[in-house]
């Protein structure tokens, strides 16, 4: 429900309970209970290992694909999601 009528998420560095709600989104946009929706993750030395672990062993082992891994938008940069969120108010 936290994302049901969301065009974007963005996520910021936690502990546990963040992992498992990013998950919980995950999952729902890729059985496509939620289209559309932009995920991105601030702060990429939290992040980064995280990706190298989905890449090394769920894609590796063909657990999932590597477009799978495009949901997920990285950056540190806090505008750029700002800008780029509001581009999926703006598309007139």
């Amino acid at each position: 429900m936290l994302v049901k009528h969301s065009s974007a998420c963005v996520v910021f560095p936690g502990g546990y309970g963040t992992l498992d709600e990013l998950f919980e989104i995950i999952i729902l946009v890729q059985t496509q209970k939620i289209e559309n929706l932009k995920i991105y993750l601030y702060d990429t030395e939290f992040w980064k290992n995280m990706l190298i672990f989905l890449e090394g062993t769920l894609v590796k082992e063909n657990m999932i694909s590597i477009d799978e891994l495009d949901i997920l938008t990285l950056s540190d940069d806090i505008e750029f999601i700002e800008k780029d969120i509001l581009k999926l108010f703006n598309k007139n």
